[in-house]
């Protein structure tokens, strides 16, 4: 499975900030450090908003052991960090590279959708723009991602960036629990076709008929 490299990140119009942001990222961590109410939890769930929109994910609970599907980022999340006049402006720009392609996905914040995507292979010098904000343009950048990572569902792209890309403020340590790491490792290094052994011999296990000694 391949991991997108994000390069850049604009957020335009969010009344939170009293000035567009323009952002290179940097190889390696790259933090954001702050005072309270400066607005560092805004900038990075632009980051997981422009990588994953409002798409539900499986989340493992750690006082359950059960996963649970949540939104990463509430539909209206960024609404009440805009001010009317704002509203029809605000949004949010990614770039990232994945192998030799480059990826330009631009979200509108207020009426959460993408607006625009921008792919453009370097080794052709090919470029193609979508625009608009129909759910046909979402699921147009599903399926490209899909494509372009090698992976079966998009599910899989939300689990790692919620557990590996992007650290909120309740994750103080790179060491997670073991359900989490095992999945990760699965995803990056794991064939598909063992991956998907892997989970039928794991529900075999479950389901083993109970011994009955007469």
């Amino acid at each position: 499975m391949q991991l997108p490299i994000m390069k850049r990140l604009t957020v335009e119009h969010l009344s939170l900030y009293t000035q567009s942001i323009y952002h290179t990222i940097h190889p390696g961590i790259n933090m954001v450090i702050g005072g309270n109410g400066l607005g560092k939890t805004t900038l990075v769930n632009t980051i997981l908003f422009a990588l994953v929109g409002n798409v539900p994910c499986e989340v493992l609970n750690p006082r359950t052991g059960m996963s649970e599907p949540i939104f990463l980022i509430p539909s209206d999340y960024f609404s009440g960090r805009l001010k009317p006049q704002d509203q029809k402006q605000a949004r949010v720009t990614l770039e990232f590279e994945v192998d030799n392609k480059e990826v330009a996905v631009t979200r509108a914040l207020f009426h959460p959708r993408i607006v625009r995507i921008e792919l453009r292979d370097r080794d052709s010098g090919e470029s193609r723009v979508e625009e608009g904000g129909s759910d046909e343009l979402e699921a147009m950048y599903q399926q490209m991602m899909k494509k372009m990572l090698g992976i079966e569902q998009f599910e899989h792209f939300i689990f790692l960036v919620a557990n590996l890309l992007v650290f909120g403020e309740e994750r103080r340590t790179l060491v997670w629990d073991s359900a989490v790491q095992n999945r990760v490792i699965r995803l990056l290094f794991l064939e598909k076709e063992f991956d998907e052994r892997f989970d039928e011999l794991v529900e075999s296990i479950k389901f083993v008929p109970p011994i009955v000694q007469s």
